[in-house]
């Protein structure tokens, strides 16, 4: 399968990361095969569990040590061995880490949850439960839709507009055209506004719709016939 990994993080011994990119049949129905191929890339044991829950376009993050995910966009795992993952498909996936306490979280940003500030819960959350503060993160976005090709109506422009400046300035206004998004500017701009260090906030990977250097599934291009890919992170 094909992936992109964040080269930074290679000094971070024992972390397992991966952002994937299209595969061939990576429809729901088709999940357990892809987990099963993604372990396996990796190096990981089939068997391996995704810590993996039912996104609902939210800014739930959920604790995979309290049990089931269940409806959550994002999902924290504080144990070595278990591997937190999203599935996205022009929405922006965020891993985040922290090296000395060997815990880890995937979240889902898609524009609804970009807008409910989802990625500064995540910092929270993860903070809360690590004991860390938002300076000693590290955190990678992933292939997302950019703004060449992310049109965006009057109900997301309004809501990323309710951010403040960090909404506002992903907001590109074009003559004659409908508004554009940047979904990764704006989470990236949430992140450092929680006290993340901008230094360790890498971008990984083009847009979703159009890039040919790697290919990704894109609801906005391929509609119904869209598959998902995963984003995966966690320590061995």
């Amino acid at each position: 399968m094909p992936y992109r990994t964040v080269p930074a993080w290679d000094r971070f011994t024992a972390l397992t990361h991966a952002f994937f990119g299209r595969v061939a049949n990576p429809t729901n129905a088709d999940r357990r095969m892809t987990v099963a191929a993604a372990c396996t890339t990796l190096g990981l044991s089939p068997a391996t569990t995704l810590d993996l829950p039912i996104q609902v376009h939210g800014d739930r993050v959920a604790v995979a040590e309290d049990g089931p995910a269940g409806e959550a966009d994002g999902v924290i795992v504080l144990t070595p061995g278990r591997i937190a993952a999203v599935v996205t498909a022009d929405c922006c996936p965020l891993l985040l880490i922290v090296p000395g306490a060997r815990a880890a979280a995937a979240v889902h940003a898609g524009w609804r949850g970009t807008a409910a500030a989802i990625a500064a819960k995540a910092v929270a959350r993860l903070c809360a439960v690590t004991g860390v503060v938002p300076a000693e993160l590290h955190a990678a976005l992933g292939p997302t839709i950019g703004p060449c090709c992310y049109e965006v109506g009057d109900e997301v422009v309004a809501a990323l507009e309710r951010l403040g400046e960090p909404g506002r300035a992903s907001i590109q206004h074009r003559p004659g055209q409908r508004d554009h998004a940047d979904l990764r500017r704006v989470n990236r701009a949430l992140l450092i506004a929680a006290g993340m260090n901008p230094a360790q906030i890498h971008l990984v990977g083009g847009c979703t719709a159009c890039a040919t250097d790697f290919p990704c599934h894109s609801f906005r291009r391929d509609r119904a016939a869209a598959g998902r890919q995963l984003s995966v992170v966690g320590w061995r």
